[in-house]
Order: C-alpha cells, then sequence, then structure tokens
C-alpha cells in the first residue's frame, strides 16, 4: 500500500536498493543515496532524484509521478567506471526491472531524454596542498523515476 507522504522516498529506496544488488556496491561505503559523493572516496556512486521538466512531471496516468534524478560516480581506472555503467545498462533493461516485488510503487526507472551515460576524466587536488593530486573518472547518466503517489492505479 502506498503512503503518499513517503512515496517519493520509498520509491528512491527501492530503486537505489536495487542498484545496490546489482552492482555489487555497498550502501554508505561505495554507494550513496545523496546529493554529493563524500570527499576522497572512489569506487562509489551515488542516487539523487528530485526536479525534472515541468512539463513532464505528471506520467500520464491518475496518481502516477514523474521527476528527474542523476547517477554520479566516482572511479580511479575508466574500464571500471564504464563496467559500472554497463551494470547500470543491465539493470535498466530487465523487464519489470522495479517493480518487483508486487506492491512498491514504481512505475518506471529509467534513462532520462538527455540522460545517456557520459565519462569524464578529472583531477582532484589535495585541498591543505600536500599530498599528489588524484586523477579519476567521473560518471554521469540522467534517470527518470516514475513512481505512484496513490493506493489507487
Amino acid at each position: 500500500m502506498v503512503n503518499p507522504a513517503t512515496a517519493w522516498s520509498d520509491a528512491e529506496k527501492h530503486v537505489f536498493n536495487k542498484l545496490v544488488t546489482d552492482t555489487k556496491s555497498k550502501a554508505g561505503a561505495t554507494a550513496f543515496r545523496s546529493d554529493i559523493l563524500p570527499p576522497g572516496v572512489f569506487q562509489c556512486w551515488r542516487l539523487n532524484t528530485g526536479g525534472g521538466d515541468a512539463r513532464q512531471t505528471w506520467a500520464g496516468c491518475y496518481g502516477g509521478l514523474s521527476i528527474g534524478g542523476e547517477i554520479e560516480g566516482r572511479f580511479k581506472d575508466r574500464d571500471e567506471a564504464m563496467a559500472f555503467i554497463g551494470r547500470v545498462m543491465q539493470t535498466l533493461n530487465e523487464q519489470g526491472n522495479f517493480n518487483k516485488p508486487a506492491g512498491t510503487n514504481i512505475q518506471w526507472f529509467r534513462i532520462a531524454d538527455g540522460g545517456l551515460p557520459t565519462v569524464e576524466r578529472t583531477t582532484f587536488f589535495p585541498a591543505n596542498g600536500k599530498g599528489a593530486e588524484v586523477t579519476c573518472h567521473i560518471v554521469r547518466m540522467g534517470v527518470q523515476l516514475v513512481y505512484n503517489l496513490s493506493t489507487t492505479y
């Protein structure tokens, strides 16, 4: 049963937990529900949802809401970054990937328009000027989360 007060949080948690399992990550250590990645941590990713295009907010059915989001990852090796994207894409391609078990409030979780994955090389410099700079690869993927706000769908 969907609780309208927690529908968004419930949907995001369900998607996050499925991605943690499918990417073989560990919540709170290498995977985060957050708007930023923790400083100095590599081989990690985050999921953040919210916002999007107001013209496309309502999902076209009673009680459904569509919001934007982002998956972002930070990896030291480009091949590891690309393998992470592959595992996420594999999950997205599974039939009925996020609406199981029955009773979840997810309608869809998919790549957003214009949200195809990118991998970008960047360099981090130590904040205190001590230590070596670190080169890593940042993964970004725009996503769309469509979930039920209502118990009647």
